[in-house]
């Protein structure tokens, strides 16, 4: 349990999972993301939100080298809950556990991936400049053997996404297990 200053009430659960930096081309991890933070009917945000329990579902793996380096990377979902929501945070957890299993057990969808890749696709096309120098940065990174990019795709290897792979995608759904979960709790309401 955490006390923030400012007035909210989060839910955030976070697994330790194997790196991923080396599966640019399928990226498991951006699958899953997509997945558990849709917002459309039939989405765990949609039903928390119907039981007034959540207003805000985020989702996946920071692009940071803390939670996603060579050893490892921490996948999490954070819950913006409700007042309700807080007083049944056990319940908000559970049902997220649920959806993970559910994802699990339907598999991965070819039609999701195809979806993922014309919205990157699209990115990459209309792609913003960016600063030179953070630009060469990030191409000095992504050069590392550590990485695995082939040099073809040095400069498209964020937006690329050229194969369906459910293996990984199922991989990490099984790894997302109560037993490898942490839990926080941050909430204005601890310690009034």
């Amino acid at each position: 349990r955490v006390r923030p200053v400012k007035d909210t009430h989060q839910l955030s659960m976070s697994w330790q999972l194997p790196p991923m930096q080396h599966l640019y081309k399928t990226k498991p991890d951006r699958y899953l993301s997509h997945c558990i933070g849709h917002e459309g009917a039939g989405s765990l945000l949609s039903w928390l939100k119907q039981q007034g329990f959540a207003t805000r579902l985020t989702a996946g793996v920071a692009e940071d080298s803390f939670e996603s380096n060579s050893m490892s990377c921490i996948f999490g979902i954070v819950v913006t809950l409700t007042a309700a929501g807080l007083n049944v945070w056990p319940d908000v957890a559970h049902a997220t556990m649920l959806y993970l299993e559910m994802l699990c057990r339907e598999g991965p969808q070819e039609w999701v991936h195809r979806e993922m890749e014309l919205v990157e696709q699209m990115g990459w096309r209309y792609l913003q400049e960016k600063n030179p120098t953070d630009q060469v940065q990030e191409l000095a990174c992504a050069m590392l053997p550590v990485f695995q990019v082939d040099r073809k795709d040095i400069l498209k290897a964020d937006w690329m996404r050229t194969e369906f792979a459910p293996a990984p995608i199922t991989d990490l759904l099984q790894e997302m297990t109560t037993d490898r979960l942490m839990v926080h709790i941050l909430s204005t309401a601890y310690g009034r």
